[in-house]
């Protein structure tokens, strides 16, 4: 259903792709949008994601609700919340960038 929402747009999923495929997305990417229903216990995603220096969106669960600088955290299921920090996080990308490198050394 979301796929379909976004059809035709820049939004890739990914899911068990290869180290390599998801560098290279990451290399494309702007933001990188991590959510989870389960309580993260470190959040790698996240983590390599702010260490090539792209903001992060992530869901307030686990050890994602501590990324610090350059990432936004969301209650799980704000929708309205996730909108609106994805926007924060597109348009302030370049600042939130550089803050989420210096965060992830």
């Amino acid at each position: 259903m979301l796929r379909a929402a976004v059809a035709g747009s820049d939004v890739t999923f990914v899911a068990d792709s290869s180290a390599e495929r998801i560098a290279a997305l990451r290399d494309r990417a702007r933001v990188q949008l991590v959510t989870s229903v389960a309580e993260e216990t470190f959040g790698l995603a996240a983590w390599e994601a702010m260490a090539a220096g792209l903001p992060v969106v992530a869901s307030a669960a686990g050890a994602l609700r501590e990324l610090g600088p350059g990432a936004l955290t969301v209650p799980r299921g704000d929708v309205a919340g996730l909108a609106k920090a994805l926007r924060e996080a597109w348009d302030g990308a370049a600042e939130m960038g550089a803050q989420a490198r210096e965060s992830a050394r």
